[in-house]
């Protein structure tokens, strides 16, 4: 938490790369931590052109230096996205993302009007108001109003509509290691976030994403297309609606996407031909004008979308609020996923072992104190209750995470209903004296019907109650969960009650079972989200659980 400038240098971060980058020398200001992630402003003292924020040692957050003097900013006149704003109107500009203010920035040089400016980050947004006399106040300014909150909460409750909506690649790359693999999904790009895009747009508004990798530029013109379709407008007039453009030259982005909520006119195109050719921008799509590409190809009518997606290496299809990991086309974790699974399968398998090797050991060859047939049942009870509640726990907390509009607050609510309802539930299940056998078998059947339940109502209960107050959204989101956390505390008590009575004195080798059943859980829970999406997670724990109703039976 203490490191310092030269401990940067050596963590193999993106910011670590620039603090060793001799032609930029960067001079490392300070750095803050706070609940949501880890901040450092550097300045880099190329002509001091910018300051950048890095968002744990990753993501850029770049502050534009003000000057008074038009002609200073001359260099962005050939910026990729500063030229995407001169195509159509900015009259009213949302922008989702806006980090240091950099496209705002660009949008107030384009000529914007009123501008919205969206940004989830606080230790972002206060270093920026820390450094006010460098970039001119961009968030003061009396035309634009900053939000502080979860993007998607926010376009889901606004009431506007706009011009322009623009979405610079709003996510951490800090979050593309193994041990935060779940965070790679991101409800900003998904099929149903595009729907809320197009709703707050006007008439002949535009959609615009800024991105640096073309298979992220490939996929949202995939998912352009396919809400299109969901609009009942093939793919081929709606390839009109969609300009594609990319860049070699400095720009905070590689590929710009424009998609207008109606078709591009051709006169349209042809004074983005005559700008473009003014400034190092290539055209990766434009209507009624075709290259050689795949892109071109599907323009044509030549290639499906589906034929498009299934001859790519990558993962292109549209995310989906069900699978919403868009990322996972540029990082392609989901192979070193499952083999994190099968490392902690064998490490499960040898606790099994040892388990089995000791309990035996035990008996001291008289088998009637102890039926150790019945020992494989057990084993079977505490994996599956340990990886069910795991597929559930993180189910929940990722289907819900743009809910209440702030991270933390998300997590705090959930986690806290979750163990609330678990604990009630554990204290109810002491009052179970006989049967228990077939309490807890009834306990699994109750339990596997309300996780079904759960996955069928989620959407529309997210849907209908997004736009009520936080405060009202905070308290109905612990009672949704309250139901089913309750019945998720009664398995693991239930089954230590048993186990007590049968296996005693060896209670410990469960715990470990189940603790290393959880760890697989988390895990696994992912994998499944990625290949089949969080409804299959859902329902792989509702059948974990109705199993259950079938081993309690042989726990005698």
């Amino acid at each position: 938490f203490a490191i310092g400038p030269e401990e940067l240098k050596h963590t193999g971060t993106p910011l670590g790369t620039i603090m060793n980058y001799p032609r930029i020398t960067p001079v490392w200001f300070r750095s803050t931590w706070d609940i949501y992630s880890r901040c450092d402003l550097v300045l880099t003292n190329k002509k001091d052109l910018n300051r950048r924020i890095y968002i744990n040692g990753s993501t850029e957050a770049e502050m534009l230096r003000y000057q008074d003097d038009l002609t200073a900013h001359e260099i962005y006149k050939k910026d990729l996205t500063f030229n995407s704003y001169k195509f159509n109107s900015n009259d009213k500009v949302l922008i989702l993302g806006s980090g240091g203010g950099r496209d705002v920035r660009l949008a107030l040089l384009a000529g914007a009007g009123q501008i919205t400016a969206v940004e989830i980050n606080r230790g972002v947004i206060n270093m920026v108001m820390e450094e006010k006399e460098y970039h001119g106040d961009i968030y003061g300014q009396e035309n634009v109003r900053l939000v502080v909150e979860d993007a998607r909460t926010f376009i889901m409750q606004d009431e506007n509509s706009y011009d322009r909506i623009v979405l610079p690649l709003a996510h951490s790359f800090a979050f593309s290691d193994l041990s935060s693999i779940a965070q790679l999904e991101s409800y900003l790009y998904t099929r149903e976030a595009f729907r809320e895009y197009f709703e707050h747009l006007k008439e002949e508004g535009t959609l615009t994403i800024f991105v640096d990798y073309p298979e992220l530029a490939q996929k949202f013109i995939l998912t352009a297309l396919d809400y299109f379709q969901d609009m009942e407008l093939p793919p081929l007039p709606a390839m009109r609606n969609i300009v594609a453009l990319g860049t070699n030259y400095w720009s905070g982005y590689a590929y710009s996407i424009i998609i207008k909520k109606t078709p591009f006119r051709q006169r349209d195109v042809d004074k983005i031909i005559s700008r473009i050719g003014e400034i190092n921008v290539k055209a990766l799509h434009l209507p009624y004008y075709y290259g050689n590409n795949d892109i071109s190809r599907m323009a044509q009518g030549k290639l499906t979308p589906e034929e498009y997606i299934a001859k790519s290496s990558y993962y292109l299809a549209p995310s989906t609020d069900n699978n919403p990991f868009f990322l996972e086309v540029a990082m392609n974790y989901r192979y070193k996923l499952i083999i994190l699974i099968a490392g902690m399968g064998i490490l499960l398998l040898l606790v099994i072992i040892a388990c089995l090797v000791s309990v035996t050991a035990g008996l001291k060859g008289n088998p009637a104190e102890k039926q150790i047939g019945s020992l494989k049942y057990f084993i079977s009870y505490f994996i599956i209750i340990g990886i069910c509640f795991m597929l559930v726990e993180i189910a929940l907390t990722k289907r819900f995470s743009f809910y209440l509009g702030y991270p933390h607050l998300n997590l705090a609510v959930i986690l806290s209903s979750l163990l609330v309802g678990c604990g009630l539930g554990a204290l109810f299940s002491s009052a179970f004296k006989d049967k228990l056998p077939r309490r807890l078998s009834s306990v699994s059947v109750i339990l596997g019907l309300l996780l079904i339940g759960t996955q069928l109502s989620l959407t529309p209960f997210i849907e209908h109650t997004v736009s009520f107050s936080l405060p009202v959204r905070s308290v109905l989101l612990a009672i949704y969960l309250l139901p089913s956390a309750f019945f998720l505390g009664m398995p693991f008590p239930l089954g230590l009650r048993l186990l007590k009575d049968k296996w005693g004195e060896d209670i410990s080798w469960f715990w470990g079972i189940n603790g290393i059943s959880t760890v697989i859980g988390s895990v696994l829970s992912v994998v499944l989200a990625m290949v089949w999406g969080f409804n299959m997670v859902f329902y792989s724990a509702a059948i974990g659980y109705l199993g259950l109703a079938i081993i309690s039976q042989r726990l005698t």
